[in-house]
């Protein structure tokens, strides 16, 4: 019972700190945005901000919930690498349609004529911008790089907390193992045995250096 109310908690808790770090994030991108360059307002940014955190959403979770157990803790950085390459690709393309057939479209009159003249060019042709590409594609991995780098930072400290408590357990199995009435015993016989001068005092030492 009390396993799985830690289980429900850790759960619970572990989804406020994923709502609360998106929302640093949305909230870092909304402060450091230059209103100048938004025409139409507050709302027009908000938009802005919006789709492209969200971009780093889909990436962030994708990449946390099926590349990294799927290939990365499957010894497959390769196949983890190429995979990652094309979700980013595919985020790129779903971003630029939000921003051309949705953003672009609703705040086109706000924008000067040299980008409305830009905006009118064909949708394919963003395809081959390669700096824009890896402008967005490193924008979009950055969370997942910080989860990521989080995760790996928890797992470590779970390890060494997982090695601390197996290393207790052994100490207190050989403290129980070691009794110290039998110890005590042990150590009469032999003072007894050593008084005596027996031949069995040399045996009972081996043997008790043994299990030692």
């Amino acid at each position: 019972m009390n396993a799985l109310k830690r289980a429900f908690f850790d759960h619970n808790s572990s989804g406020v700190r994923m709502t609360v770090f998106w929302l640093c994030f949305l909230l870092y991108y909304f402060l450091t945005s230059d209103i100048a360059y938004y025409e139409a307002g507050y709302f027009q940014m908000f938009e802005s901000v919006f789709i492209l955190v969200l971009a780093e959403f889909i990436v962030a979770m994708i990449t946390l919930n099926i590349l990294v157990p799927k290939f990365l803790e499957r010894n497959k950085p390769i196949h983890f690498v190429l995979w990652l390459f094309l979700v980013l690709f595919g985020v790129y393309i779903l971003y630029s349609l939000s921003k051309s057939f949705y953003y672009e479209t609703k705040y086109f009159e706000f924008y000067p004529a040299v980008k409305q003249e830009l905006f009118q060019k064909p949708f394919a042709d963003r395809f081959y911008n390669v700096s824009a590409f890896l402008n967005k594609g490193l924008k979009f991995i950055t969370p997942a790089a910080i989860l990521l780098t989080y995760r790996f930072y928890k797992k470590q400290q779970n390890l060494l907390k997982l090695k601390e408590q197996k290393t207790t357990a052994e100490l207190t199995v050989l403290k129980q193992q070691l009794n110290p009435h039998f110890l005590f015993n042990t150590l009469n016989n032999l003072y007894a045995l050593a008084i005596k001068k027996s031949d069995d005092a040399p045996l009972i030492i081996e043997k008790l250096s043994n299990m030692l």
